[in-house]
């Protein structure tokens, strides 16, 4: 498989359907899709082959594909993929489909595959944001129509301009979580591998043997999902190397602990703000 111009060592499967360059600037908005396709780890892969070649003769496509495992590119940053349905959304924006529905409550885009998908996308963001200096904020219909930088979805850019009729991600899709992460302040997550007791505290690139249950219970109590994977090989894919053990027993000291409790100013996920 190709990779992109892009990120170094991402897949890339060229849509048919984009349009080169961007003749009316540079993406103004990171853009939230739903696939409207049912959460499984190859619906990345299966959407980007679709884009590839669509069965049905739609030409339709999204600069990036998410599951929970993996994303796959499809069109480049610099050119214009066809999501929106409408000039602005597709000219200045990112266009990102997500594995899922629209009609998704709360609860499932926050369970252990909406977990995995949203860190997955996280680091690829971040890059894009930096880039084009899009601000990790959410837009509202009169920032768009003004053009103000940031994060939007379909459904927005529909009430804004129009042309469109989709209404996803759907009224449940968790912004004040994923612009948590962007900004910092959902920077650990723990992980569990499926009929194994062992559970781990990561932040994507390290992991620790959480050893106390008190301090899983804080963890918990603030905000922080457990992932549960499959098999050791995927644990390792999602957090990364095992960090250095502090102490004779190793495991999360509680000083870690009381440092992240005392960095959030996030609401647990399963509640609104």
């Amino acid at each position: 498989m190709a990779t992109s111009n892009d990120h170094p060592d991402l897949p890339f499967v060229q849509a048919q359907g984009y349009t080169r360059g961007r003749p009316d600037g540079p993406p103004l908005w990171i853009v939230w899709h739903t696939m409207e396709a049912g959460e499984n780890s190859q619906r990345a892969e299966s959407t980007a082959a679709y884009f590839a070649d669509p069965s049905d003769g739609r030409q339709v496509s999204s600069h990036y594909c998410a599951d929970n495992d993996s994303v796959v590119q499809c069109v480049d940053l610099d050119d214009i993929a066809w999501t929106v349905g409408n000039r602005p959304g597709n000219y200045r924006g990112i266009n990102w489909e997500l594995s899922g529905f629209a009609n998704q409550t709360r609860e499932q885009w926050l369970d252990a595959f909406g977990q995995g998908m949203f860190h997955q996308v996280i680091p690829l963001v971040v890059a894009d944001a930096i880039r084009f200096g899009i601000p990790h904020r959410r837009c509202s219909i009169n920032d768009l129509v003004t053009k103000k930088p940031g994060h939007t979805t379909h459904n927005d850019l529909r009430i804004a301009f129009g042309v469109t009729t989709h209404t996803d991600p759907g009224p449940n899709f968790p912004f004040d979580y994923l612009l948590a992460l962007l900004n910092g302040a959902v920077d650990m997550f723990l992980a569990q591998v499926t009929g194994n007791n062992a559970i781990y505290l990561s932040d994507g690139q390290t992991h620790r043997h959480l050893t106390n249950i008190d301090n899983l219970t804080r963890l918990r109590a603030i905000g922080i999902q457990t992932i549960v994977v499959a098999n050791q090989n995927e644990l390792l894919d999602l957090c990364g190397v095992a960090w250095t053990a502090p102490g004779a027993s190793g495991g999360v000291s509680l000083a870690d602990v009381d440092a992240r409790i005392s960095a959030t100013t996030l609401q647990p996920p399963n509640t609104k703000p």
